[in-house]
């Protein structure tokens, strides 16, 4: 799990952390964004589907 979180959330999260950046520098996003809570709303849903794939 430790290896999952350095090698491949971590460095993905940290790629999104600065695509919401550069939304907030262009005026496309509120400044007051948390980008955090914003990238876990994107993404739970596709995680969420992954594993219950077999389940739905």
């Amino acid at each position: 799990m430790a290896a999952f979180r350095e090698n491949w959330l971590i460095p993905r999260r940290d790629d999104a952390k600065q695509i919401f950046q550069r939304g907030v520098e262009r005026g496309e996003l509120r400044k007051c964004i948390d980008p955090e809570v914003a990238i876990d709303a994107l993404y739970s849903s596709l995680f969420y589907r992954l594993l219950l794939r077999d389940c739905l």
